[in-house]
């Protein structure tokens, strides 16, 4: 039996295993408080539950290994000795990203029949494997607490308001073009499209695109062929700029119409230009009906008599995209004009203090830690033989016993609310 299983199944395995807590075990004799010991392969390590007759035991693997499945067959090859024969899985389920992966299984310990639930997850600074066993009868109760102390030892992660690194993998390579007046980092299949007076504009491999220091001057003026406008704050700037340039691709003959959408979050910043004003902007930006999204840093500074300044630097790529390239596309804007510490820091904390971008940075260091929640819900729902379910109407969440689910739904719907079963890559959403 192969430990992954697509979630879309798993609802079988739920009351399957469900039924095999209750039923399975249901003719063992009443067990004692002691769980009995064996001898533990080398390099694993336990943890007793200091109430209970539960059991962790745990290990941990290097930063080289990325497949959660492969480091729990692994670590269940090593169990073999530690139980009266090799475990027998009842079911299992992991993430699409194969970074934590859970399974259910049923054992004999010094002849005694065990149940344990058993989890990988794979993050930057390795991975952690941990098996919680306890008699059946116990496994429900012992539970919460191991699982608790196995989470403190699962791998570290920044944490969603942790500091983001903004510095670039050794394998990137340092690129130039242009009056060579800037230079960036970038990773295989990025390119210097040009460089002018420090103004640098990079393009990656999926159509990915990085404007760095462009600077421009907008007339009061009316002017058809330039820009001209009154002044404006740097979020209609950005859609003015925007506006602007489809006006100018498509005077040249070039078909990109990119249409400003949503402003997703904006996070006000100091300008290094008297009077300006300044901001951090993400926003949604459709490319010839595709929809993407930006990221830009923009200041505006009036003039006097003739007009005002415009400044951006930003990233944009496809929608799909941006959540797994952005932290590449800031760490290559963070290696533009490397000594420019004061950019870099400004960076740095504003990806910190921003929600939006703070979560989508966190997404790629926390999906693992986010999966191993989800599993942790979820496995706590099958040893309790209940089913989560949200009021999508009300926006409340329930967790009823299984064999009550379809009264409970059939009840809700009956009432006219929205009400499903949560999903399980949302079970550990609040």
């Amino acid at each position: 039996m192969t430990i992954h299983r697509t979630l879309g199944v798993f609802l079988s395995a739920i009351l399957f295993l469900a039924a095999a807590s209750k039923s399975s075990f249901a003719s063992s004799k009443p067990q004692g408080n002691v769980l009995p010991d064996r001898v533990l392969p080398r390099g694993f390590q336990v943890y007793n539950d200091p109430h209970g007759s539960g059991r962790l035991l745990y290990a941990k693997a290097s930063g080289t290994q990325s497949s959660a499945r492969a480091v729990m067959r692994s670590a269940l090859g090593e169990l073999k000795t530690y139980f009266d024969a090799p475990p027998r899985l009842l079911s299992a389920v992991s993430d699409p990203h194969d970074q934590a992966v859970q399974v259910m299984l049923s054992a004999t310990l010094q002849g005694e029949n065990v149940l344990g639930v058993a989890t990988t997850a794979v993050g930057q600074s390795g991975a952690t494997f941990g098996l919680i066993v306890d008699h059946p009868n116990s496994l429900a109760s012992s539970f919460p607490l191991l699982s608790q102390a196995l989470a403190k030892e699962m791998p570290a992660s920044s944490g969603s308001g942790g500091s983001f690194d903004l510095s670039s993998p050794k394998e990137w390579t340092r690129q130039t073009g242009g009056d060579r007046t800037a230079a960036v980092d970038l990773p295989p299949g990025w390119r210097v499209n040009s460089v002018h007076e420090g103004s640098t504009t990079v393009v990656g491999p999926h159509n990915e695109v990085i404007q760095l220091g462009l600077t421009m001057f907008v007339t009061y003026a009316r002017n058809p062929q330039g820009m001209s406008s009154a002044y404006l704050q740097p979020v209609p700037a950005l859609s003015y700029f925007i506006n602007y340039f489809t006006q100018v691709n498509l005077r040249q003959g070039l078909q990109l119409n990119s249409v400003p959408g949503r402003v997703l979050e904006v996070k006000d910043t100091r300008p290094p230009m008297p009077n300006g004003k300044g901001a951090y902007i993400l926003q949604e930006v459709s490319t010839n009906g595709h929809p993407g999204k930006m990221f830009a840093l923009v200041y505006t500074v009036p003039g006097i008599s003739a007009g005002w300044s415009l400044y951006t630097s930003y990233v944009a790529s496809s929608a799909d995209l941006f959540p797994s390239e952005f932290a590449d596309m800031m760490r290559i804007w963070g290696s533009w004009k490397v000594d420019d510490r004061v950019y870099q820091n400004e960076i740095r904390q504003t990806l910190q203090t921003m929600a939006s971008t703070r979560d989508i940075l966190a997404a790629g260091t926390e999906r693992q830690m986010h999966a191993y929640d989800n599993l942790q819900q979820n496995m706590e729902l099958i040893i309790n033989g209940e089913n989560r379910l949200q009021n999508n109407t009300l926006g409340g969440r329930a967790d009823v016993s299984i064999q009550d689910t379809d009264a409970v739904l059939k009840a809700c719907r009956q009432r006219g609310y929205d009400c499903q079963p949560v999903p399980f890559d949302q079970l550990a959403n609040q």
